[in-house]
């Protein structure tokens, strides 16, 4: 099936598909990597798999993020927050919120309390939900711009001593 579909979907669809099933662990990347040898632009496919990302609008968000030429990081730990989607450079962390497992008042309480939590250190957590991945990417990606374009992703001076003076490191 991975081969067929990889012959007739957009790329973004395919990546999806593809790292959905390497974080289910239902194919290793070494048989994707047989599996989609046939086509002309597999080594740029293979290039864009992660099968850390838990969820398809996670990877989407991952793929188009990385055009912005800013580190991604998959799934960080971060201390005192817990694992995060993806971490924009030092501080900007995403959270690609599907109604699956965010939906309810448990579920809801805990996302705030998480963001509560970040922004104490010093960390922006922007929380996107399903209809701005799917519906509002180009505002999505301008107000993330933004952020970059500022330098918000990153620890300043200022932002490392507090988290120093505060005991969450630097």
């Amino acid at each position: 099936m991975l081969r067929q579909v990889a012959g007739c979907l957009p790329l973004e669809d395919l990546i999806c598909i593809l790292d959905s099933a390497l974080q289910r662990k239902r194919v290793t990347l070494q048989r994707l990597h047989n599996l989609l040898s046939h086509l002309p632009d597999h080594a740029d496919i293979a290039e864009l798999l992660d099968g850390r990302s838990e969820s398809g609008y996670e990877t989407l968000c991952r793929l188009r993020f990385a055009r912005l030429g800013v580190a991604i990081s998959v799934q960080p730990l971060l201390p005192g927050i817990g694992r995060v989607d993806l971490l924009l450079g030092e501080r900007l962390i995403i959270e690609a919120d599907g109604w699956e497992w965010h939906n309810g008042p448990d579920a809801f309480l805990i996302d705030r309390s998480r963001d509560l939590a970040a922004n104490r250190q010093g960390y922006l957590p922007l929380r996107l939900a399903p209809h701005h991945i799917e519906r509002e990417w180009p505002w999505v990606e301008l107000v993330v711009r933004s952020i970059i374009e500022r330098g918000d992703h990153r620890w300043s001076p200022q932002h490392a001593r507090q988290r120093r003076n505060h005991g969450f490191g630097g």
